[in-house]
Order: C-alpha cells, then structure tokens, then sequence
C-alpha cells in the first residue's frame, strides 16, 4: 500500500485557550496546479438529477512545455445505483496534441460504513511522502479536440470514493498553445464512454470546497515563539481572532480560476502546508520546546513530515486530543522549526499548533 507510514500516538491534554496566535504570513509556493472535487461530495437524485455530469473542472491554456497537476477527489454514492466514476482530459486545442504523463496516484472505494477520515488520512500520507502508486493512463494522448481518459472505476450505491493523482500534461507535437480541460465525471450507466461527458459541473451543494487553483502548496510563517511560554498557532483558518480574513486563507473560491460553482477550500484539502516558526531563546542555555497539532474545530487526522520522516496524524476527536510531533532543541538565540502536513478528508479545521 501507499500510506504504510506509521502514525503518532493520540494523547490527552488541557490545551490553553488564552494563548491563540494568528499566521503571521502565507504565500503559494509552487505551481501545480490543485483541482479539488468535493462538492457535491453525496451524489443522490437532488445533487446529480441526470444520466451524466460533470463534478468539477479545470481549464487550462498554456504556453509551456508542460504543466504539473494535483487532482483531489471526495464523493459518496447515495443514488440507489452503481455509477461509474472518472477522470478525464479534453483538449480543446485545433493545432496541439497533448500527452498525459508521471501518473501517480492513490484511490479508495470503501463502504460508507467505514470511516471516512481513515480513508483521508491514507491519502495525506501517500502524498506527503511521495509514495503514491504509479499509475499508467487509460489513454495516454488526447489529439486534436479528442478527450481521453485517464481512468475510471466503479462505485456501487452506498460507498464513497477519496482519490489523488499527480500527473503532468506535456505538448505532444504542435506548435500553439495547450488548451485543454480536467474533469471529475459521473455516469449512471457504467458502461458508457465517460470521455462524452463534456457538460458544466453540477450545481454546487453546501460547503465542501471545490475549485481550480494556480497553486497546490502553501508556506506559512507563524510569530515568534519566545522560549519558557506556550503558544497555539491557528493554521487553515477563514478568519483570525479579530474576524479579518486569515493570512493563509489562500485557497478561497474567489482564488478559484474558474470562480463560478468553486466553493472555499478553507481546509486546504489537497494541499501541502510548509510551517515555519521562529523560536527566540533570550536565555542563557538551550532549551527543550514541545511541539504538538491539537484539533481546534472539531476532529482532525491527517499527516506531518518532520525531520525527513512523514508519519500519520491518527483521528483526533476534538480538542482535548494531541499528538506529539517533535521536541526541539533551541540553542541560545534563534532558530527556526519547520514541518509540513496534509489535512485528511472529513476533518474539520482550524487545526493547532501548541508548543510549550
């Protein structure tokens, strides 16, 4: 399996509330592209009323060689029937043949009696630590106004399905630009040629997030963490404390390339979220810092890469849980910790950074 990274172990703690910080500053740091399809995340007759649809999209027009995608996926099949499920690639150019390459993937069919966040959790680690599967595409050229598949699956009634792929879009031959459009599609007759389906995403459904993003990964500094105090920095959060928007609120649906139906990604699922934090030592010998992630909006599992090491963030049910995830050194003067983690599907943010 891809997500056979252990995971932390879950403890009890009273985490103070009196000593909540803001993000301090966050920008994109790459430029894969993130499409996110979770909305409508149940399909039944009122979220997919027809044959076939449309789940969401990406559109690109592209002037390079090649340009890197990240593709996650979160649906539950509530219909009373099988529908079949995919992945495809129109190419919408008249001059320029594309190729679908550098397929890594990870996908889950599971019965919705199961739990979900698992699932997520899966996900977040097989991508964190660059273990998803290698996968070759269905199809792995689309010609001139030709659509090809990447892949599809079959998704029986009452089960869901929680999916990333990373792959890349090259210029085949052709000298103009790439044009070419991703969609997540969905029929109910597994049988048929899901590259037909060409039709504007479903109407969105609620507040899972859905949208279309320059942008996959987001680097975010905290304030100082000054040594012999306790500090829990919110990270994917709407708002600061004060109520205006926060700093690393960067995958909202007005970010959203194609805008209309994108809905806020505000748990930044799908991403990959690097932290800096600043640890200012003003004593006279080096000290020992905690470090912890502590759930802050409900329960949270995911994945974090410290130290060269990615290890799973096991479900935590609300905010009396953490888990450990580094001590650090602190010499005397600053240094800085680093880490990143992933959010799992069917968490709830904002999630805590505490250090004490």
């Amino acid at each position: 399996m891809a997500c056979q990274q252990e995971d932390l172990t879950v403890d009890i703690m009273n985490v103070p509330t009196s000593v909540f910080g803001d993000v301090e500053s966050a920008f994109a740091n790459d430029q894969r592209r993130l499409l996110v399809s979770d909305n409508p995340e149940i399909l039944n007759e009122s979220s997919f009323p027809g044959t076939t649809c449309t789940l969401w999209h990406d559109i690109v027009c592209s002037d390079e060689e090649s340009v890197t995608h990240r593709l996650f996926g979160w649906h539950r099949n509530e219909t009373g029937q099988p529908l079949q499920l995919g992945v495809t690639v129109q190419n919408l150019s008249t001059s320029t043949r594309i190729a679908i390459q550098h397929i890594h993937r990870d996908i889950h069919i599971d019965p919705l009696s199961n739990q979900m966040i698992q699932v997520g959790q899966c996900l977040a680690k097989s991508c964190l630590s660059r273990t998803l599967e290698h996968y070759t595409s269905v199809d792995q050229h689309a010609d001139v106004t030709s659509t090809a598949m990447i892949e599809s699956v079959r998704l029986d009634t009452n089960y869901f399905a929680g999916f990333i792929y990373e792959f890349t879009i090259e210029r085949d031959s052709g000298a103009g630009e790439m044009e070419y459009a991703i969609r997540t599609v969905a029929s109910r007759d597994v049988t048929a040629d899901i590259r037909l389906i060409h039709s504007d995403p479903l109407t969105p459904y609620g507040t899972h997030p859905r949208g279309s993003w320059p942008y996959a990964e987001v680097h975010a500094s905290m304030p100082a963490y000054i040594i012999g105090t306790e500090r829990v920095y919110r990270v994917c959060a709407r708002k600061k404390m004060n109520g205006e928007v926060a700093s690393d609120f960067l995958f909202a649906a007005s970010a959203s390339e194609l805008r209309e139906g994108a809905v806020d990604n505000t748990g930044q699922f799908g991403t990959i979220y690097l932290v800096d934090i600043p640890l200012h030592n003003d004593t006279e010998e080096e000290a020992v810092v905690s470090i912890y992630v502590n759930p802050r909006g409900g329960a949270f599992a995911g994945a974090i890469f410290v130290d060269g090491k990615v290890s799973g963030v096991p479900l935590m049910k609300d905010n009396t849980n953490v888990c450990l995830i580094a001590k650090v050194v602190a010499p005397v003067g600053v240094r800085t910790f680093q880490c990143k983690l992933m959010t799992a599907g069917e968490s709830n943010l904002p999630l805590g950074i505490y250090l004490k």
